[in-house]
């Protein structure tokens, strides 16, 4: 596979069925004349959104009601022809319209209600079911965006979330497994085999189009500990929108993580003040500089998330900003392109001690943990953050966080560290 790009748009565009005149407005010139004024050398566009909308010529889905142009085509071509990468983005845990058409499709509750994603912020989306049906007409998906577009440099699929839910078929499918869904072990097994089991499926359906396919699977924050789900990527892409919620310790965090992973990978910020869709608002021009210089830092490429308007116009103000910040990356390209940490003390949070495997996401960002890592941080003494499957001997120093409480196996694999004349705080 080619080095990946180190200066990325992350091109958001979920598009409400009711906004009319979509994509009315684009222009193939303009397109590529806005993305160089940002400095920009790939962009991941959209082939499907939240809302379960196609924007290109779909057999497979549906083209959304009022685009008016074939929206990823034009985009595709255009980049292309400017020597511009171009990866794909399909809303894999997300599609309201698939939904609504086959509501046994849906994540529910015990009381069969829908599971949702709500925040004062999105849209109430609901969670498909990755053990049902829904998984068929994604993988039809995938394939139909890969014939239309051989030469993408990737998939980016979002909302990976292995779901222990009570639809019909997830229940079916926790008694085929002689699981039961009221304990809590097995909640986590079962969770565990959708998502390796979506996994797979993904390997058969994208492979035979070549190795040059980059597949990533967006679960929002990086699941420690879970060699599975991380094996599976051709890259990481760490998502971090630090005034959108994640906070300015959590990059630093995932990336001292990351970097151990052996695989490319780089960091994503937004352009937008607050969070995802706040499509009016900027980032101070500075913020974004600081942003992108902290992703360098640690060795990573960058992606800033926009979100191209309805009518298919990129906000040129936007991409002054951008281009501001992303000259001073391709300054620094030099400096940080296959580089590698050099840290001699290692972070063990709390999730990776006992052996979880991180099917609770939100178990991740644990309270000592990010505080250990600050105290790191204000030091200025450089760290990586382990789990307990890599390997700890090359490090100097194990740091433990307040909450750790070491299983047995965790427990003799520090002993084993000391005795090889490690330090333990």
């Amino acid at each position: 596979m080619s080095r990946i790009a180190s200066r990325q748009i992350h091109l958001d565009f979920h598009t409400s069925p009711h906004i009319p005149n979509v994509g009315a407005d684009f222009h193939d010139r303009s397109f590529i004349d806005t993305l160089t004024l940002g400095n920009v050398n790939s962009v991941t566009l959209f082939a499907k959104c939240h809302h379960g909308y196609s924007y290109h010529e779909t057999s497979v889905g549906k083209r959304h009601p009022n685009l008016v142009t074939d929206l990823l085509r034009r985009q595709y071509d255009a980049c292309r022809a400017a020597g511009i990468s171009t990866p794909i983005y399909i809303s894999a845990g997300w599609d309201e319209l698939a939904a609504d058409e086959h509501p046994e499709w849906v994540a529910v509750d015990e009381r069969g209600e829908p599971l949702r994603f709500v925040t004062d912020k999105f849209a109430r989306w609901r969670f498909m079911d990755l053990d049902s049906g829904y998984l068929d007409y994604l993988m039809a998906q995938i394939r139909e965006v890969l014939t239309l577009f051989p030469e993408t440099d990737g998939l980016f699929l979002d909302i990976i979330k292995g779901t222990v839910n009570w639809s019909a078929s997830a229940l079916a499918s926790l008694e085929r497994r002689g699981l039961d869904p009221h304990d809590p072990a097995d909640r986590d097994r079962y969770a565990m085999a959708v998502i390796n089991e979506y996994l797979q499926r993904v390997e058969e359906t994208v492979r035979p189009f070549g190795e040059h396919v980059r597949v990533f699977h967006n679960q929002g924050i990086i699941p420690f500990g879970n060699h599975d789900y991380l094996r599976s990527n051709s890259h990481i892409e760490i998502e971090n929108l630090p005034t959108g919620g994640w906070g300015y310790d959590s990059y630093p965090y995932s990336a001292a993580y990351v970097t151990n992973l052996s695989k490319p990978y780089l960091g994503m910020t937004g352009k937008f003040h607050s969070s995802w869709g706040e499509m009016g608002g900027y980032k101070h021009p500075d913020a974004l500089r600081y942003e992108c210089a902290v992703i360098n830092a640690y060795g990573a490429n960058v992606s800033i998330g926009d979100h191209l308007e309805p009518n298919g116009v990129l906000d040129v103000a936007t991409y002054r900003n951008v281009g501001a910040a992303y000259a001073e990356v391709r300054g620094r390209e030099p400096w940080f392109v296959d580089d590698r940490s050099l840290a001699d003390v290692a972070l063990l949070p709390v999730v990776t001690s006992t052996e979880k495997l991180g099917v609770e996401l939100e178990n991740v960002f644990g309270q000592s943990d990010l505080g250990a890592a600050r105290i790191l941080l204000e030091s200025q003494i450089p760290f990586d953050v382990v789990d307990f499957d890599m390997d700890w001997l090359r490090y100097r120093l194990l740091v433990l966080p307040d909450a750790i409480i070491l299983s047995k196996a965790a427990a003799a694999k520090v002993q084993v560290f000391l005795d090889g004349g490690g330090k333990v705080l």
